[in-house]
This record gives C-alpha cells, structure tokens and sequence, in this order.
C-alpha cells in the first residue's frame, strides 16, 4: 500500500482541447471515415427553453465530424485493474480502473433514462437495470459501464448531448470551475468549456458527441486542473464515492470509480481521484456524479461495493464492441 502524493497545485480554470497532433502514436495509427456516415442528427430532440446563446465562433474551427476509427485495433476491448491504496487519512481505499481501447469512437456510447421517449427529473433506474435496456433495445452487450453525471435533478439546467444529439440547450450562465462541462468530439479529441461561450449547435457542427455538465475537469493536457483545497460542492474537497471518465489518447479512454463511505474516511477527495488518474497515464479527466450513485460495472457483473445497495440514477457511459 502506498501514500498518495501530497502536492498543491495550482487550480486551472481555462477551457483546454487535446488536439489530434497532441498524439502522434495514435494519429498514425487511426483513419477517418467519412463525416456523412456516423455523425448522428443534431436536432434537438429534447431541447428545453431558454435556448443556447449565440456564439460568434466555434471554439473548434476545424471539422470534428469525421468518426476516428483504428485501423490496428481489430476490436473494442477492456481491461480491468483494481487496487487498493491508503488516502490522506490513512485510510485504505479500493478502486477501479477500466482500461478500454476502442475500435470506432462510437463503442463508447451513453443511455439516458426516458419515459414516453423524454428524460425529466424523476425518470430514472438503477444502472443495471439501464444495461438491460441496452441489451433489450439494440441486442449489443455492454462491455463495460459507470454511472454519469445525473444532468436531471430537479430546477437544474445545463447541457445534454448524447450520442450525438441535443437532448437539453438551456444553458448555466455561470463562469467557475463549477459550471464547466466536457466534451467529446468523434474525431477522438475532448474539450472543457464554459457553456456561456458556445451554444449547443455550434458544438453540434463541431462535431461534439457527447457532453457532461457534473465537474469539475480534473485534468486538461496532462496536468491537473484540482488541488488539495478545491471546493466545488460541499463533498467535492473531503473523502468520498467517486467516478470518473479519463482520456490517454484518442481511442483510448478509461473509466474509474473508487468505494468510499464505507468506514470513516474511507474514498478520495477530487485531488487525490485526479492524481491516480494522472499517474495511471492519462492527459484528461473529468468528474462524473459520486457518492452513493457510483458504479462500475465490466467483464458481465457490477464490481464495486457501495454505500447505497444500487442508486437509480438519470444515465450511464457504456462500452460495446462494434
């Protein structure tokens, strides 16, 4: 078992893309298919009122439209590892880590919990249950999954798109870490941004995939965005239930999830979250919901032990192989 590092590090809150050059490994290795094939319609299905602000420029001015797809990974696969270290109190704290190398950028995939085809407040279901659906509506099997980022609690605002269309538009007019959403493109590259600065149909043409709106960005271009003293929420700073959705490089993501309240001071705060993710290898994290609505499932089981027996909860990240 080992300590984590104790570093202060400065809090970085501007909004920070990893372009396709920022991996030469992986742009040598990866082809594009046409644009017209996988980008799918951006109407705004579930739009709400107010719309999102007009943005005079794209904060993308290159085309992300065209879906990165591997032309030396044969096939989506995961790998798990699970370790157990000691947090700042000294407490032994498991956690899991999903390594997942996806074949098409489109493996990596969201379910958004609906009722009569609309997503609302109280309209959820445990993530088992959700991967059920998944098998039951498109007969694909989930290769892995964790829990999202809950985007409908009641009065909250926010943007919502995924699998590539808009789902919510009404925007939070905020400028702090707090307000900061996640972005990822089908060419592979991700991208924090404050939503006060683009509207959802100009992420639409850039080629955004899928957005997050819970935060914080825990890491942008390989350093760390949080420190030992960030307050975003009341339990964002002290040891808690986290999950987490990181970037190696394109094509190569991972999904993380650590146990916590179950004994005192068991979990990690976001520093501690973000720093295993940094040494683990990856360039770019974001914070998903935590707490008792953490869970990770992968290999045909859920592998965490939480604090609540399974919470139902609004959506879930999902891995399938293509």
């Amino acid at each position: 078992m080992v300590l984590l590092p104790a570093v202060f590090l400065a809090l970085a809150l501007s909004s920070c893309a990893i372009l396709k050059n920022a991996s030469s490994t992986a742009a040598s290795s990866a082809t594009s298919s046409p644009a017209s094939s996988t980008v799918v319609s951006s109407s705004a299905a579930f739009s709400e009122s107010p719309s999102s602000p007009a943005a005079s420029s794209s904060t993308h001015p290159n085309d992300h439209n065209a879906e990165l797809v591997s032309s030396s990974v044969t096939a989506t696969t995961i790998k798990v590892t699970t370790n157990t270290i000691k947090n700042s109190n000294n407490v032994s704290t498991k956690y899991f880590i999903v390594d997942i190398s996806l074949k098409r950028l489109t493996d990596l995939r969201t379910h958004l919990e609906t009722s009569n085809g609309y997503p609302g407040t109280n309209i959820t279901a445990t993530p088992t249950k959700q991967i059920s659906q998944v098998k039951s509506e498109t007969g694909e099997t989930v290769l892995a999954a964790i829990n999202g980022d809950m985007p409908y609690f009641s009065g909250k605002t926010g943007y919502v798109i995924r699998n590539g269309t808009t789902v919510r538009s009404s925007y939070r007019s905020g400028d702090d870490a707090a307000n900061q959403d996640y972005a990822v493109y089908y060419d592979g590259t991700v991208d924090s941004f404050m939503e006060n600065g683009i509207s959802t149909s100009d992420l639409i043409t850039d080629g955004c995939y899928q957005s997050w709106e819970f935060g914080p960005t825990l890491m942008a271009n390989g350093s760390l965005t949080v420190d030992e003293n960030s307050i975003i929420s009341s339990q964002s700073s002290s040891s808690n239930e986290r999950t987490a959705i990181g970037l190696i490089a394109p094509l190569h993501f991972v999904f993380f999830m650590s146990q916590g309240r179950l004994v005192n001071n068991d979990g990690f705060s976001l520093y501690e979250e973000a720093t295993i993710l940094k040494n683990y290898g990856c360039v770019s994290a974001y914070n998903l919901d935590g707490g008792g609505s953490s869970y990770v499932y992968a290999n045909s089981s859920k592998l965490n032990a939480s604090s609540e027996n399974e919470r139902a909860v609004n959506d879930i990240l999902y891995v399938v192989n293509s």
